[in-house]
């Protein structure tokens, strides 16, 4: 009986937990859908970044582009992407930590060989 207690009680616990994760992940999957970017900034990479989300056809300008240009891009790319996850991160931290979800406190009361 307490076998299966415990093992529900971890099962709904991490139900929670994904859900909480879940919610988290879809905005910030929202977010990137749209053009919120965060700044810009003054490199290359960044003013490569801006060109490309504001023109029609994207795609044509990166053909042209040296790879100067496309390293630059994707050095930037690359560090925006960071920034994001580890705000993703942190906010899925606290929405545990809020929800009471971060860390379970678990006493055994029962010592299997």
């Amino acid at each position: 009986m307490n076998v299966v207690f415990c093992a529900m009680t971890n099962h709904l616990y991490g139900i929670r937990r994904s859900a909480v994760v879940d919610n988290i992940v879809s905005e910030y999957q929202k977010e990137r859908t749209g053009s919120h970017i965060y700044d810009y900034g003054d490199s290359e990479g960044a003013k490569i970044y801006k060109m490309l989300e504001t023109a029609a056809e994207p795609e044509f300008l990166m053909a042209d582009m040296s790879p100067e240009q496309l390293n630059s891009f994707a050095a930037y790319k690359a560090k925006l992407n960071a920034i994001r996850q580890s705000q993703m991160e942190s906010s899925i931290e606290k929405a545990l930590k809020d929800s009471g979800l971060e860390n379970r406190e678990v006493t055994p009361f029962m010592r299997l060989r």
